[in-house]
């Protein structure tokens, strides 16, 4: 297999047999069962939600449009061979709407968006006041994390801890922190 640029690495279809989305991570395993779920908690009917960066494994749009929640779920990326994308949008350098999103979901994107904070920069732009955003952030230490999202208002942040001896089922907290989920709001 020829060498792969880092940032296009995991949406190259050369290594799509090498991915089992059966074997998530703990971060994956936490944001499909918990926090994703937590998220939708703080929309209401007609909602405009993004989730920046359409995964070809993960669809979160049942959770945003079900029988309790009737939200507008629109998905958007640069690769239109990720998935389905509604919205086929560069986060750094988006033609979505000013203050048109109540909810953005950023996660999963920081070793694949190069330019992270023109990104989040963006994104801000796009929230209305108030607007939620769910992002998660790799490799970090935690003040980066309040560095980089100095613009917003953390609401909630949760911690992925490297592998170790707990099971799936356990609590995450063994090993050192290696991912941060964070929602947060963008200021009134």
């Amino acid at each position: 297999m020829a060498p792969v640029n880092f940032h296009k690495g995991h949406r190259d279809n050369r290594l799509m047999s090498h991915l089992d989305p059966s074997g998530n991570t703990k971060g994956r395993h936490l944001l499909n069962d918990r926090i994703i779920h937590r998220f939708a908690e703080f929309f209401k009917d007609d909602d405009l939600i993004y989730n920046i960066g359409q995964h070809i494994f993960w669809d979160y749009s049942t959770v945003f449009n079900n029988m309790k929640l009737r939200a507008n779920y629109l998905t958007t990326d640069t690769d239109p061979t990720q998935g389905t994308p509604d919205i086929i949008d560069d986060i750094t350098q988006s033609k979505l709407e000013s203050s048109s999103a109540d909810g953005v979901i950023f996660v999963g994107m920081s070793d694949v968006v190069p330019e992270f904070k023109k990104g989040l920069s963006e994104i801000l732009r796009i929230l209305k006041p108030g607007g939620k955003l769910l992002m998660s952030y790799h490799g970090v230490n935690l003040s980066q994390i309040i560095d980089l999202l100095n613009e917003f208002k953390i609401d909630e942040m949760y911690f992925v801890y490297e592998p170790g001896a707990l099971g799936w089922t356990q609590m995450y907290s063994d090993g050192s922190i290696n991912s941060y989920f964070v929602i947060c709001h963008k200021k009134k």
